[in-house]
């Protein structure tokens, strides 16, 4: 954006001996998908995807405070999102266990949480910081050679749903390392988990 409008500047004023009286920039993309996992949004009612549920407490108040200290003095999306995931990745320890033990709130008191635990944190924390957000369900092969059902969440900037898989420090946000991004069963993608 800037590099091009520069070159305009510099290219009319080699044509005319003046500079322009005015340069306008338009503003880039906010986020571009970089990953085979992200979704184009087809959702008109984002309603359930800012809910509440009974793993995911999106108005409790530990829950609320959280997500506000994360994203203050943040004006986009896009960085509010990655503050959100740096923190469950780098605060909350994966423990492996089936299904939810929990849920959003117990995740963020006890530090530790398996896949599905980390993405109630995380939906939670998108939800409450005004972002729609969801759960992505699959069989995965991780880079250990194992094969899980595994949960991960998304989260929508712009009308793309970014991944958002906490459970490695190899992964950062919209960027998944620790498993086989080609070669996965998706189950679904849901406003809720019943497990």
């Amino acid at each position: 954006g800037f590099f091009y409008a520069l070159t305009r500047v510099l290219v009319y004023y080699g044509i005319t001996n003046q500079l322009p009286s005015s340069v306008g920039i338009k503003s880039l993309k906010l986020y571009e998908s970089q990953s085979s996992l992200d979704k184009k949004n087809t959702i008109s009612d984002l309603g359930p995807y800012l809910s509440s549920s009974t793993h995911c407490q999106v108005t409790n108040q530990a829950i609320v405070d959280l997500a506000n200290k994360l994203t203050y003095g943040l004006t986009n999306s896009y960085d509010k999102a990655v503050a959100i995931y740096n923190y469950v990745r780098d605060e909350v320890s994966y423990s492996f266990y089936y299904d939810t033990r929990y849920g959003a709130v117990g995740t963020l008191n006890a530090g530790t949480g398996n896949c599905v635990d980390q993405a109630h944190l995380s939906v939670a924390l998108y939800r409450a910081a005004g972002l729609p957000a969801r759960y992505v369900h699959g069989t995965c092969v991780f880079s250990s050679g194992s094969t899980y059902g595994h949960v991960w969440a998304q989260v929508l900037l712009g009308d793309t749903w970014v991944v958002s898989d906490s459970t490695s420090t190899r992964n950062s946000f919209g960027v998944v390392v620790n498993w086989n991004n080609y070669n996965y069963n998706l189950n679904g993608y849901y406003a809720d988990l019943g497990f």
